[in-house]
């Protein structure tokens, strides 16, 4: 029986429900066996990261690595480092984040022409979204809402820099959260890109926001 829920999550997590995957797996206890309980964690690590529980997400990941250390199991034990180096990763972009948003109060009263002046596509839709969060953070979100826009239009295409401006006019226009973490989570998704669709569900989640797509349940 455990076999086969834990098969059923492993579905759920390649066709992207990680809130249905996490639920089966919250209900599944360790058996004493190092390859399912192995799985079982690194499982749980990773359904907690698409839905962007990062720092659950990499205690059950190490939870991995020590069992598979105990059964001597390189290649799991290979495998899990790995999933947990990633999930690390997202943690350390986060928290750079707010650390460069703290850095960009002084963007919301820059002058915009001269903040993106000499710069195209992406690092142009990053300056902008910059600027968008430093008015965000300065009370000025009507302001916020036409820069985002503006740095969604510059990104030129890029995955990343899209997403970001959509989450940036997400804070700025809670009352269409639904709207715009859609359209976020379907460019993430398109991009295959797993820190971009972990982004939009921190956001999801931080706004109390259930999206209707089987990645958020």
């Amino acid at each position: 029986m455990n076999e086969e829920r834990l098969r059923d999550a492993w579905e759920a997590l390649r066709t992207r429900r990680p809130s249905e995957a996490l639920a089966i797996l919250e209900a599944l206890e360790e058996t004493g066996r190092p390859g399912y309980d192995g799985r079982l964690h690194a499982w749980r690590a990773e359904a907690l990261e698409a839905l962007g529980r990062l720092d659950r997400a990499s205690a059950e990941a190490t939870r991995a690595i020590r069992i598979a250390r105990a059964a001597e199991d390189a290649d799991a034990l290979n495998a899990f480092r790995a999933l947990n180096q990633r999930i690390l990763a997202s943690l350390a972009a986060v928290q750079l984040a707010e650390q460069e948003r703290k850095k960009d109060a002084h963007l919301a009263d820059v002058d915009e022409a001269q903040l993106i002046a000499g710069l195209d596509g992406p690092a142009r839709a990053a300056a902008l979204t910059r600027r968008a969060q430093a008015l965000i953070d300065a009370e000025r979100r009507a302001e916020a809402v036409e820069v985002a826009r503006r740095a969604f239009g510059a990104a030129d295409g890029d995955p990343r820099e899209q997403v970001l401006a959509l989450l940036c006019e997400t804070r700025a226009e809670p009352d269409r959260a639904l709207l715009l973490l859609a359209r976020a989570h379907a460019v993430a998704d398109a991009a295959d890109d797993p820190n971009l669709i972990a982004a939009v569900a921190r956001a999801a989640r931080g706004v109390g926001v259930r999206l209707p797509s089987p990645e958020f349940g």
